[in-house]
């Protein structure tokens, strides 16, 4: 039996400002301050939500690789695969996903081929 090899930490650089709000939801995130009031078009970092949002929406991106391939938490993701050429294809295709969708990964975060994970 071939064991699967830990690939690829890419971490996405989080942006919740690029992610759109529905028009139906806007008038519930409202917020007065002393300028005025304000109705964001965008997810705020910190509401309620944006962490779901965002994790639902890389999921959505990166739909078919999921489970097989990859694992998702929040901006973190995990490639993997049973074998070095595999690892090597589907490491293209998150690639390919990646620009796909205009996400960007940070190299600071990232590592590839790693044997294991740890903390």
């Amino acid at each position: 039996m071939t064991k699967a090899i830990a690939g690829l930490m890419p971490n996405l650089k989080t942006k919740l400002e690029r992610l759109a709000v529905a028009e139906e939801s806007r008038e519930m995130l409202f917020y007065m301050t002393d300028e005025g009031v304000f109705t964001p078009n965008r997810v705020m970092q910190g509401s309620c939500d944006s962490v779901l949002h965002f994790q639902d929406l890389m999921e959505d991106c990166f739909a078919e690789l999921l489970h097989d391939y990859l694992l998702i938490w929040i901006d973190d993701l995990f490639l993997f695969a049973n074998t070095i050429a595999e690892y090597l294809l589907i490491l293209e295709k998150l690639f390919d996903l990646v620009h796909e969708f205009g996400l960007q990964l940070s190299l600071k975060k990232s590592s590839l081929y790693q044997q294991s994970v740890s903390r």
